[in-house]
């Protein structure tokens, strides 16, 4: 919605041109769009029907829309033919290349948000409906709703690989094989390495507790286990004098001890990765968190998300960090697109859960954990708060 407001704001500094053989100025059509992605939210996400009464009981943040509705819904309201939709959404591309060589000539970066929504435009009414989903997507509280279409297959973007003569994958974090190599769309006879780690086994250990989880029935059903997995949380940091990172799930989770003011039990510095930083506040935020725990001798804690900026992509050498804590097993949730994907992978090959599901969460363990041991003379302790971990001891 945001960037069809910045089209309706193009649209009337150059002109505003008319579009549909003077039917409809390209601002009028910019907002009627922002009507209909709002009715589509409203239907599908929020389950409001026409006389005001809301379907469903449970909040969600995306649904699936029928393939063709919005094209439906913007030729009924103009009263126009697909043909004409045809034409608006190139007049609308067209509309703006002129702009974008209009700024390049003053100097400006050619950039038009018109050609990008005739683009968009074009390429959601011709998507190949088998390998993608169309959403519409409710974000930033409810401020800006989108529609978009969703990929489920990741060989479309990469097929040129399989032209190559040959190409090597690596990482640490690649497992299972068979997974990444069927989403890629390798070849079958691929060959699939596996090479043990270099690191002695004896410097790192791993922990699971068997009295809490972050499963959404279980939590729901016993009111004990948040307060019990916090009270965990905060005995590991408050008695090892060690530098901890504390990895969550995902942001809500985070925030929801936050808000009940639980970090005043964290007796040391604390330092909490914020979903909106900008990476070089993250990284003063990582710099403070390594000098103070090395400085005051007691280490310092530091709060963030597994699959974020700093569990997938920051090292914490030697005494850097020591401890990790995961908070939870880090499904991914179960939202419309990813029932999508996983509803696609099981008619693939047979395997969605084990694919969408399970692979992700088994990566993101892995990666967190990976923050502890960085070169051979690193040790490390991680600490899994959740009683589905044994399910991922083979990883």
């Amino acid at each position: 919605m945001w960037m069809l407001n910045s089209c309706v704001l193009e649209a009337k500094k150059f002109g505003d041109p008319k579009l549909s053989g003077g039917k409809v100025s390209v601002s009028k059509f910019c907002k009627m769009l922002i009507e209909i992605i709002s009715v589509l939210r409203d239907t599908y996400v929020y389950g409001i029907l026409e006389n005001g009464i809301r379907t469903n009981a449970y909040v969600k943040n995306d649904a699936f829309i029928p393939s063709h509705e919005l094209e439906s819904e913007i030729m009924s309201r103009l009263k126009i033919t697909s043909k004409t939709l045809h034409d608006i959404v190139s007049d609308l591309a067209a509309y703006g290349e002129k702009i974008q060589e209009y700024q390049q000539k003053e100097g400006k970066l050619p950039r038009s948000y018109l050609h990008k929504l005739g683009a968009f435009l074009e390429f959601w009414i011709h998507v190949e409906m088998d390998q993608y989903i169309k959403l519409v997507v409710d974000s930033s509280g409810g401020k800006n709703p989108r529609i978009e279409a969703y990929c489920l297959d990741p060989s479309i973007g990469i097929g040129i690989i399989n032209e190559f003569h040959s190409s090597i994958h690596m990482s640490g974090t690649l497992e299972p094989l068979e997974e990444y190599r069927d989403s890629l769309g390798l070849s079958k006879e691929t060959e699939l390495v596996f090479y043990p780690s270099p690191f002695s086994k004896e410097n790192r250990k791993i922990f699971f507790v068997k009295d809490v989880t972050t499963r959404y029935d279980e939590i729901a059903r016993d009111k004990k286990i948040v307060p019990r997995m916090w009270q965990h949380i905060t005995d590991i940091c408050n008695t090892f004098p060690k530098n901890i990172m504390v990895c969550f799930p995902s942001f809500n989770t985070l925030s929801l001890f936050q808000n009940k003011g639980s970090f005043d039990d964290i007796k040391r510095c604390l330092y909490v990765e914020e979903q909106s930083m900008s990476q070089s506040d993250l990284m003063d935020l990582v710099t403070s968190f390594k000098s103070c725990g090395l400085e005051n001798g007691s280490g310092a804690a530091l709060f963030s998300v597994m699959g974020g900026r700093i569990s997938e992509g920051m090292d914490f050498p030697a005494e850097q960090l020591e401890i990790a804590v995961i908070v939870g097993i880090p499904y991914p949730k179960p939202t419309a697109r990813q029932r999508g994907l996983q509803k696609y992978y099981d008619f693939k090959f047979g395997k969605g859960w084990e694919y969408t599901v399970n692979a992700p969460a088994a990566r993101k363990l892995l990666q967190s954990i990976g923050r502890l041991i960085r070169d051979e003379n690193d040790r490390g302790v991680a600490v899994i708060l959740d009683k589905r971990a044994p399910r991922f001891s083979q990883r």
